[in-house]
């Protein structure tokens, strides 16, 4: 048991809704980017594959932290 009674799991969810507030808002604008018709071939792909790879890492990072041993 950590401090006033939490997990460390619960400790790291915690300190992690600041970043994850800050990929969500990202990834949405990726998604808005991608979707709209941009002047330059490449972008909606970037734009699209940002968004994929923030979606990943957050999928990750929330089965890293629901395997960790409260």
């Amino acid at each position: 048991m950590g401090f006033f009674g939490s997990s460390k799991k619960e400790q790291i969810k915690r300190e992690l809704r600041g970043p994850f507030r800050y990929l969500d808002d990202i990834e949405k604008m990726c998604k808005q980017f991608s979707g709209q018709e941009l002047n330059k071939g490449n972008s909606r792909r970037v734009f699209s594959a940002i968004q994929s790879d923030i979606t990943n890492a957050k999928k990750k990072i929330v089965e890293y932290v629901d395997d960790i041993q409260s």
